[in-house]
């Protein structure tokens, strides 16, 4: 269950969230013990489950490990229980309650040192916002920013870049959304940051659309499905992704004609993810 635990975001990188959740339950049904561990691993795949939208499942982690944490007096643990009681109430839709426990448990993060966990804690924030409150969310993805920049944690600062690039999306200002996000899907190809890289190709998919490069938007289409499939997720369970995916798919199947849009998505599909990525951060537009 410790082993497991401990590379909560590796599974989340990896695009590894149901393995992830497979260890954590293994580890958790072998382990019952009362302990700080299981506090750990309680936390983390209520997290894993919250972001494969699976509420049913996340909830009963949350609660178990708010009532261990209180019967062990473990402070620590309280704090990762109130994060994840935000991710949870933001998934749910309650914008201002999710706000307010992030930051309540960004508090208690910061007083403690732990900027692991300030970064994790704003960059799910900011995500967890972004469809409904773009503005807070640019606030908190500029603090990230600033974290990384200060502390020269480049790969994180990318997916600040990403979280910002979003909200330049939501605003309407796609050429500057493709830029950054371009930029912050560099880092990640160093690392095969999975779950980074679907989001890119997915948001660079939206921005050539924009463009009217409809080829270049189905391609990326068919690259990004694969990648999400491999994760076992879908674009669609992100709110601020839902509607933009919709709109560019629904825009290029109906410019190009569904024969042309087919066979551009599978095209897509096809690529490996290297080059899927060095064609989403390229500017080539080719068929």
């Amino acid at each position: 269950m410790h082993i497991a635990a401990q590379p909560g975001a590796f599974w989340l990188l990896a695009g590894a969230l149901s393995e992830g959740r497979q260890w954590l339950g293994r580890g958790l049904d072998l382990a019952p013990a009362p302990t700080p561990a299981r506090i750990t691993a309680l936390w983390i795949d209520a997290v894993l489950a919250l972001y494969q939208h699976d509420l049913a499942a996340a909830i009963p982690r949350l609660q178990q490990c708010r009532s261990l944490a209180e019967q062990l007096a473990d402070d620590k643990g309280r704090t990762f229980a109130v994060m994840t009681g935000g991710i949870a109430e933001l998934s749910s839709g309650h914008t201002g309650r999710g706000l307010a426990l992030m930051q309540a448990a960004r508090t208690c993060q910061r007083q403690e040192g732990d900027l692991d966990a300030v970064a994790f804690n704003l960059y799910l924030a900011a995500t967890s916002c972004a469809a409904g409150d773009p503005n807070t969310a640019a606030e908190l993805g500029r603090e990230l920013l600033a974290l990384c920049d200060v502390h020269g944690a480049s790969l994180f600062g990318a997916y600040a870049q990403f979280l910002i690039g979003i909200v330049a999306w939501k605003g309407g200002h796609w050429q500057q959304a493709e830029k950054l996000v371009q930029q912050s899907a560099e880092p990640w190809i160093a690392i095969n940051d999975h779950w980074g890289l679907a989001k890119a190709l997915e948001v660079l998919a939206w921005t050539a659309q924009a463009r009217h490069a409809h080829h270049r938007a189905a391609r990326l289409l068919g690259a990004a499905d694969r990648l999400w499939h491999e994760i076992g997720f879908s674009p669609t369970w992100l709110p601020y992704h839902t509607h933009s995916h919709q709109d560019c798919e629904s825009g290029a199947r109906q410019a190009l004609g569904q024969r042309a849009f087919t066979i551009a998505f599978r095209r897509g599909a096809e690529l490996d993810l290297h080059t899927a990525v060095a064609y989403a951060i390229s500017h080539d537009d080719r068929q």
